[in-house]
């Protein structure tokens, strides 16, 4: 018997494939360390939504939540899109995943933690402790890098 090859993703389905599992993948793994840590996993899903909305996305209700989710969301795909895109040009990124879904998924922590969140209306102080940027590497590439990767691999 041979191995199932996966059937071929238009570009649309691999950007909204990869950018929702890598969003929802990303989001559980935020609601859960928010959680373990004692803070509020809901908290963790208006953070998102505070980089337009300041602190006034932690006064708000389940409006905040969805906004959060929904910006998110169109973070993932945006980062999925871009990726697809390269690998348009860069057929080396469609055809060996790890090394580039893992660089990419440093290069979304980079752009994110020193561009995005900086220039953002986030109400809290942006500090990078060693463990924290570890931790955030690491889901970044396993969680964001690599399923973006995967299924842009797959479009053909």
């Amino acid at each position: 018997m041979s191995p199932r090859v996966p059937r071929p993703l238009s570009p649309q389905q691999g950007i909204l494939f990869g950018g929702l599992v890598a969003g929802a993948l990303d989001i559980t793994y935020a609601m859960v360390r928010a959680h373990l840590q004692g803070r509020s996993a809901i908290g963790a899903v208006k953070a998102v939504a505070s980089g337009i909305l300041g602190v006034k996305a932690f006064q708000g209700g389940n409006e905040m939540f969805v906004l959060g989710l929904a910006l998110h969301f169109l973070i993932a795909c945006s980062a999925a899109g871009i990726y697809l895109l390269a690998s348009r040009r860069i057929p080396l990124l469609r055809e060996r995943l790890c090394l580039p879904g893992a660089l990419f998924g440093v290069g979304v922590y980079l752009v994110m933690n020193f561009v995005v969140l900086p220039l953002s209306a986030v109400p809290f102080k942006l500090s990078y402790p060693p463990l924290t940027v570890a931790a955030g590497l690491l889901v970044h590439i396993f969680l964001i890098g690599l399923p973006i990767a995967y299924f842009a691999g797959r479009v053909r």
